[in-house]
């Protein structure tokens, strides 16, 4: 029996002096693409690519993007320019968006609304990035009875309605911010945003960074098991080390996703303040400031609210979508 499978081995695997010599050129580059090393950062580049929504998504908000910044300095009108004659005027070839009721062009007030409301976004989600990422790194490595603490503090602020914590910070810290404005300390591009984008900026360093922070804990919980850490700890690595150059270079991913993703709600919350009459202070345009100035004459005049609510749906649905093909790419798990 054993006779008659080295027989059969025998006639299926016959060997000759050419296979045995070197392998060519050709085939040598055909080896080395099939066996090619790839970075983490192309590897998750190729993913997102091959997302068409989440492409479409990046166009839009690059479009928007210049929209917001570009598009303010082609204008021939500002945001905050009143033509005389021209109140009220549906869109047309001089004004494209039409007119407000102080004969403003609603064209240039909406590139300066979303380019308010992408700035309130990316620097929320960036105080929140900050903010968070520290704040839940060292409870992660920390742990026993510090990390506990810390932890009860982030469910406390975490169990608290945010939007009413939101409307009474506005109220509490916008009145000295309008002050310290009257009185000519604060910086000349503040003054442009004025305190209620301020104020917003210091809530969301207030509030909205829980959430980043037990994501980074969890992360950190992990990591800090691993043995390269305990090298560096061996070492002589301090904590402020192992938290900057292992910990959180090594959670880039998720602080990527997560960030990405706290962009468009922070956009909304600005806008929703804006729309309350909490936010940017006037002349400035906001997009939801603009939508509630479009109320009192939405009968009449119903493009003053069309233009700018579309304009807040676009972004956020850019933001979202982009962020969630984001987090497919980043995420090792999602690898087909």
């Amino acid at each position: 029996m054993k006779l008659q499978k080295n027989n059969l081995l025998s006639m299926q695997i016959k060997l000759s002096p050419e296979d045995f010599e070197p392998a060519t050129k050709q085939e040598q580059e055909d080896l080395n693409k099939l066996t090619a090393n790839t970075s983490y950062w192309k590897d998750a580049w190729r993913r997102l690519k091959q997302n068409k929504i989440a492409m479409i998504s990046l166009v839009v908000i690059i479009l928007f993007i210049i929209f917001a910044f570009v598009g303010p300095s082609l204008s021939p009108y500002t945001y905050d320019q009143q033509v005389r004659g021209d109140e009220n005027m549906a869109p047309n070839l001089k004004h494209l968006f039409g007119t407000d009721q102080l004969g403003r062009d609603l064209l240039t007030r909406v590139m300066v609304g979303s380019r308010i409301s992408i700035i309130i976004g990316v620097g929320s989600a960036l105080i929140v990035l900050i903010i968070g990422s520290l704040y839940g790194s060292i409870a992660g490595l920390l742990g026993g009875v510090t990390d506990n603490i810390m932890m009860r503090i982030v469910e406390i602020i975490y169990s608290v309605p945010d939007i009413l914590i939101i409307i009474l910070l506005q109220i509490v810290i916008k009145e000295p911010l309008q002050k310290a404005f009257d009185s000519g300390s604060a910086l000349g591009w503040l003054q442009k945003l004025g305190p209620g984008i301020v104020a917003i900026f210091i809530v969301y360093g207030l509030l909205y960074w829980v959430g980043m922070a037990r994501i980074v804990r969890g992360q950190v919980l992990q990591l800090k098991q691993m043995e390269y850490i305990n090298a560096a700890s061996a070492l002589g690595a301090n904590n402020k080390r192992l938290i900057l150059k292992h910990l959180l270079p090594n959670c880039i991913g998720t602080l990527i996703i997560t960030t990405m993703l706290q962009i468009p709600s922070a956009i909304f919350t600005e806008s929703f303040l804006s729309f309350l009459g909490l936010g940017v202070s006037v002349p400035m345009a906001s997009l939801g400031s603009l939508a509630s100035e479009a109320l009192n004459g939405v009968q009449s005049y119903p493009y003053r609210l069309l233009f700018p609510a579309i304009a807040i749906s676009i972004i956020i649905l850019a933001f979202n979508l982009f962020g969630d093909g984001l987090r497919d790419a980043l995420d090792p798990k999602m690898k087909k």
